[in-house]
């Protein structure tokens, strides 16, 4: 515990005492779970997605007095975070549920405390050493009768020890031989362990590309198998959506893994224009009945409706509704035809602000739309982070480069599987 955190820590605990001598009341007692011993796996490694203060374990902790808990960190030497401690018991203090909240929000600030001072001291991810680290302190701490819970909250990425994805990406990992192999040398028991594991596969950064659905199926499989040829007594996979923030250690840089290529289907961008639709006509003629109507996603840039500084305010309207004004006498020629918008700001990092103002320019596009006729319940609009935009260009910062390209508003036919992605990663 650093010497800041236990001072908040230890404030809070004299407030409480102090109050219960002050006459504030008698309440009963809140109940807890019970008790419980558990380790929590972290990936706080360059390039991986920062740990989720939410996920249910962590959360949980400081109303379950007499958990043994402790952190790992999964990098290239994998290290305790701080020391394996248990959650204090106050249920005999006779403090109220008033006090007995103040008491489980320093409890919290001190578990968050060492996690967001923590930084690794070695290169790479070592998956197999942490999962040791793991189980062995879980067994120093165990008792008899008590639930032993292996938490881990990381892309499941591995770089250097048993399990190498540098050297065998996963896309070409038999997962029952490799699972099999890798077990008989990590002599691990997790017999009597529940392994719980939020995030595998997602990975947030961009100096690791993401894997395709079907390595993440893969690389989850792989992982399970271990597990149970570890022993383990449950394996779940928890499909929480990770932050949309990432480490960055640059002098222990991990090493990204290759993933596969799927062959780009990816359509090019067209910006607006009247004879992007007329064109769009014309192969739709030739096309069968069942084709999406606007087979390549339109976008309209900044440059064709300017907004003001920060702002969904179009510096010029009038300019901005005749920029528009194709896109709205193609759908009343096409009422069939749903659409999504999505907007998207400069800059590599979202915001909460980034993403409202994404949102709301979709929505201003939406607006002179409607104006022009379009019914409101065939446009959604929408925004989504940097890294679910199929067409962001990373590290062009904020710059006007950045505003011709990645400050934009794009219209996709609402029956395209590429807008049907989109809409299930918006914001």
């Amino acid at each position: 515990m650093n010497k800041m955190m236990k001072s908040i820590f230890s404030a809070i605990l004299t407030l409480a005492m102090l109050l219960s001598f002050t006459g504030c009341g008698d309440s009963e007692d809140i109940q807890s779970s019970d008790p419980v011993n558990i380790a929590f796996v972290v990936g706080i490694a360059d390039d991986e997605t920062k740990f989720n203060e939410g996920i249910d374990e962590l959360a949980s902790l400081p109303a379950n007095p007499g958990t043994d808990y402790a952190f790992i960190s999964a990098e290239g030497e994998p290290a305790m975070i701080g020391e394996a401690k248990t959650i204090p018991d106050f249920s005999d203090r006779g403090y109220t549920d008033v006090m007995m909240e103040r008491v489980r929000t320093g409890i919290m600030a001190d578990l968050t405390g060492q996690l967001a001072d923590y930084k690794p001291t070695s290169s790479e991810l070592d998956l197999a050493a942490a999962t040791d680290l793991g189980v062995r302190t879980l067994k120093a701490h165990a008792v008899d009768g008590r639930d032993n819970v292996l938490v881990y909250y990381c892309s499941g990425r591995s770089t250097t020890g048993f399990i190498n994805m540098v050297e065998t990406p996963v896309y070409e990992m038999d997962v029952e031989e490799s699972a099999s192999a890798v077990a008989q040398k990590m002599k691990v028991d997790l017999s009597g362990i529940d392994v719980v594991w939020y995030c595998c596969g997602d990975f947030g950064g961009n100096k690791q590309p993401k894997i395709s659905p079907n390595e993440k199926e893969q690389l989850k499989a792989f992982y399970n198998q271990l597990f149970t040829a570890l022993g383990a007594k449950s394996i779940t996979f928890k499909d929480d959506l990770p932050s949309s923030e990432c480490y960055s250690f640059p002098d222990v840089p991990v090493s990204p893994i290759a993933v596969e290529d799927t062959g780009s289907e990816l359509k090019d961008l067209v910006v607006l224009a009247p004879e992007v639709f007329e064109e769009t006509e014309e192969t739709q003629d030739e096309e069968v009945a069942d084709t999406a109507v606007l087979e390549s996603p339109i976008v309209i840039p900044e440059s064709q409706v300017r907004y003001q500084p920060d702002s969904a305010e179009f510096l010029d309207p009038v300019a901005a509704a005749d920029a528009i004004q194709p896109a709205v006498d193609f759908l009343l020629e096409h009422p069939e035809v749903n659409i999504l918008l999505y907007g998207t700001c400069a800059g590599d990092n979202d915001t909460d602000f980034s993403l409202e103002l994404g949102r709301a320019r979709a929505e201003s596009i939406k607006a002179e739309l409607e104006k022009g006729g379009v019914a409101e319940d065939r446009i959604t609009a929408v925004t989504v982070k940097v890294a679910d935009d199929p067409y962001y260009q990373f590290g062009l910062g904020t710059n006007s480069e950045a505003s011709s390209v990645n400050r934009k508003c794009v219209m996709l036919d609402m029956s395209t599987e590429l807008a049907k992605q989109i809409l299930a990663n918006a914001v």
